[in-house]
């Protein structure tokens, strides 16, 4: 036999193999299928037990984090259903529902706490903040206008009824806008917050 038939022959039973664990082995092959990973999320800089449910693994997985997450570095619960959120220096300030404004000391971010809260008449879906007052859209009864001069003490200090259901607020200038689902845009002066009027 010659040496090139040898070589040929090697050649031609390295490349079957290489074909054969494509099939047998997925990181060559297709990749593994993953039904379940639990839990979803975990604590930051604290060991995380992993199950990963799925077909299609190697003997011995593997699992690699890219970038260190993405993760959930901290989180806190709203009395309510929270809809709508504004971030102004060390606060957020949360429309949550039947909970009305609830305000959220994120100060250290992986232990959010809540330290304020306004009870609105309505049902606070969105929030924007400006200085030292909380816009909120607060469906069923208009624009409510929160003092939150003391975050851990806001109080309405002014309302502005909208023709049908306030859904949404944005605030810039002089002028809050509210999306009222009944009527369509509403601009609000709010140059005076203790007077705010729709224009």
């Amino acid at each position: 036999m010659s040496k090139r038939y040898s070589d040929l022959k090697y050649l031609l039973f390295i490349i079957s193999m290489v074909f054969a664990l494509s099939f047998l082995n997925p990181a060559w092959g297709a990749p593994p299928e993953i039904y379940s990973i639990t839990p979803d999320i975990g604590r930051n800089n604290a060991p995380t037990q992993v199950t990963i449910k799925g077909s299609g693994f190697q003997p011995i997985p593997q699992v690699a984090l890219y970038g260190g997450g993405p993760y959930i570095a901290g989180s806190c619960d709203a009395l309510d259903e929270a809809y709508g959120v504004h971030v102004t220096g060390t606060y957020a300030y949360v429309a949550d529902g039947d909970s009305g404004l609830q305000v959220i000391d994120i100060s250290d971010p992986e232990d959010p706490a809540i330290v304020g809260i306004s009870n609105t008449p309505g049902y606070a879906i969105a929030v924007h903040v400006t200085g030292t007052h909380a816009y909120v859209a607060d469906y069923g009864s208009g624009l409510q206008v929160i003092d939150i001069s003391d975050p851990e003490n806001p109080i309405i200090v002014a309302a502005c009824d909208t023709p049908g259901s306030a859904a949404d607020v944005y605030v810039t200038g002089a002028h809050a806008y509210v999306a009222d689902s009944d009527s369509g845009l509403q601009v609000i002066d709010i140059s005076d917050p203790l007077n705010p009027n729709i224009v």
